[in-house]
């Protein structure tokens, strides 16, 4: 059972203000090479995409956080950041 477009909007609503404070933090702390405070990041704003459902921001959320977990590679990092940025923009075009 998917969310109605009322509850999609509310959804994304949360998530957009959340991912543009969070952005940053991961930019920092790609920077600083530090892949448990990326891990930590990213599973934050992971369970608020999800509750979108899944496909985009919420799968690259998800497999991102996924990847932090284990990887050290930081052009990977980079890689997510930009997909994730990518999303952002998208959904505030979409929703704004």
């Amino acid at each position: 059972m998917g969310l109605s477009d009322e509850e999609a909007k509310d959804s994304v609503a949360e998530l957009i203000p959340q991912l543009e404070v969070e952005i940053p933090l991961i930019e920092t702390a790609i920077q600083n090479g530090d892949f448990h405070k990326l891990e930590r990041i990213t599973h934050g704003i992971k369970g608020s995409a999800t509750n979108l459902g899944t496909g985009g921001v919420s799968d690259l959320l998800t497999d991102y956080n996924t990847y932090l977990k284990t990887g050290t590679d930081i052009d990977i990092a980079k890689a997510y950041l930009e997909h994730l940025v990518h999303y952002t923009n998208e959904l505030k075009s979409q929703y704004s």
